[in-house]
Formats: C-alpha cells, sequence, structure tokens
C-alpha cells in the first residue's frame, strides 16, 4: 500500500484518486479563499471598522460588559452547554478547537462566557465530528 505525498503533479501513480483534505489543507484553502476575497472595497470596510472600534473603545467595552451582566444567565447556560457536550463527547480543548477550526484559547471563552459564539454551530460541528 503507498502512501500519497499529495504531490499530484509528480504521483507515480496513474489511478490515483485522492480527494480528501486533512486540518492543514483546510487551512491553507481557507486562507487562498480568503486572499481571493479581500477586494479594495472589503479593505476599506474593514478599516472604518478597525478605525471606529479603536475612536470608541471604552463605548464598545462598557456595552460588551452591559449585555454580559444582562444576560448572565443565557451566557451561562451557553458556556455550561459547550463545556458538558465536549466532555460528554470526550473531547479535550485543543481537540475540540480542531474540529471547529478555532484555537483552543477561544473554545476556552466560549465556555467561561467571555467571547459569544453560534451555539447551534459549535454543537452540530462537534456532534457531526463524532458520526
Amino acid at each position: 500500500m503507498s502512501i500519497c505525498d499529495k504531490d499530484c503533479f509528480h504521483c507515480p501513480y496513474p489511478d490515483c484518486i485522492n480527494d480528501q483534505m486533512d486540518h492543514e489543507d483546510y487551512i491553507e484553502a481557507s486562507k487562498r479563499d480568503k486572499a481571493l476575497r479581500s477586494t479594495p472595497k472589503s479593505k476599506k470596510l474593514a478599516a472604518q471598522q478597525k478605525a471606529y472600534r479603536e475612536a470608541n473603545r471604552e463605548k464598545v467595552a462598557a456595552q460588551q460588559k452591559a449585555y454580559r451582566e444582562a444576560n448572565r444567565e443565557k451566557l451561562a447556560a451557553q458556556q455550561k452547554k459547550i463545556k458538558e457536550l465536549r466532555k460528554e463527547l470526550g473531547l479535550s480543548l485543543r481537540t475540540a478547537a480542531s474540529i471547529l477550526h478555532v484555537s483552543a484559547a477561544t473554545v476556552s471563552n466560549w465556555e467561561r462566557g467571555l467571547i459569544p459564539c453560534s451555539i447551534s454551530k459549535v454543537i452540530r460541528n462537534l456532534r457531526g465530528a463524532q458520526t
């Protein structure tokens, strides 16, 4: 049995049909796609958003804090649900992060309720990876 080196242009096997992407391939393709979608208009919009955030840093932080305080129970339930599902599936932070294509710190921040996430997408992706 041969091991594919993923160099399709110099493949010694004419009937090779390796079409599976591993995590590194996925990340590389995502970077290429992002570079292709980068247009002058999107760059201008990103610059405007960054300027707004920098100019209104305190205001944005205050709004985020007010939201977290107003929705404390909802966020607590969300973080508990993510962590329980991850533990139920027997996944470490790093494994869950690689499945979701984010960093382990991001998953940890979701579980602690420090940053919001789409709970339905997280659950669907974690359960989908286990099937």
